[in-house]
């Protein structure tokens, strides 16, 4: 079975980061526009749960199986380590960028998507 996952292991990297930025424009939605604590910790631990403990379970097994630090084990070190030093600041823009929208006026989500 860890075989087939370490396979994988790109795959599976670039989809749980994928998640992971769609996980995080709802929560931004959630905690600037609708203002609702409870889907914002809904999208908080999906991020969790799909992004953050995969990406370091599989760079934890990729050193264990190859006793080095390779590409992806590097790759996955330097996406956490960008995560900590630019997610506040990435979250600061996502909030002022929503404050501005909601400002002018737009009501909800669909009127943000397609401009009417």
């Amino acid at each position: 079975m860890w075989e087939s996952i370490m396979e994988y292991k790109w795959l599976i990297l670039i989809l749980s980061e994928t998640i992971s930025w769609i996980g995080t424009f709802y929560a931004a939605y959630a905690r600037y526009w609708i203002n609702s604590s409870i889907h914002f910790k809904i999208a908080g631990s999906i991020i969790l749960i799909v992004d953050y403990i995969p990406q370091t379970i599989l760079a934890v097994f990729n050193y264990l199986e190859k006793s080095k630090i390779d590409t992806f084990t590097l790759s996955t070190i330097l996406l956490l380590i960008l995560v900590l030093i630019f997610g506040k600041k990435i979250d600061n823009k996502l909030k002022e960028y929503v404050t501005k929208q909601k400002e002018k006026g737009i009501k909800n989500l669909y009127q943000l998507i397609y401009k009417k």
